[in-house]
């Protein structure tokens, strides 16, 4: 846990020194947000989750399309927004998870190397069949 917080106290203070517009700056609100949300986690506090979303959000709006790091930070938020759901149940934050993933393959068309895919599971079988 001390490398968690240690991690986020250097992203704090990292924010610190880059101005709003600064280039770096999306990149230390995304590091921050995952801290954040890593600390969530493990001790449960909502006000991480929440700021964590916040950074996320702070972080997107640095990165207008076509960022090439937009579809990461899209996919960091959907991420955050469905942990907030799970533990709030406010439908909202399902809606906007899924509205950030679909932005999120839209920038990275098929058959980009950085799309996210499913693949389909390999069949489980047993007795005589297994061979």
């Amino acid at each position: 846990m001390e490398d968690v917080e240690e991690s986020i106290r250097c992203h704090q203070e990292a924010l610190e020194l880059f101005p709003a517009l600064h280039l770096y700056r999306s990149r230390s609100l995304n590091h921050l947000a995952s801290g954040l949300l890593t600390r969530f986690e493990q001790r449960g506090d909502f006000e991480d989750l929440e700021v964590s979303i916040q950074c996320y959000q702070e972080a997107l709006d640095l990165e207008p399309a076509p960022h090439p790091n937009r579809s990461i930070s899209l996919n960091n938020l959907a991420n955050a927004l469905t942990k907030r759901f799970g533990q709030k149940k406010n439908f909202e934050d399902l809606e906007e998870s899924i509205q950030c993933n679909q932005e999120a393959l839209e920038l990275r068309p098929a058959p980009h190397l950085d799309r996210p895919c499913r693949k389909k599971p390999k069949p489980v079988t047993t007795g005589c069949n297994a061979m």
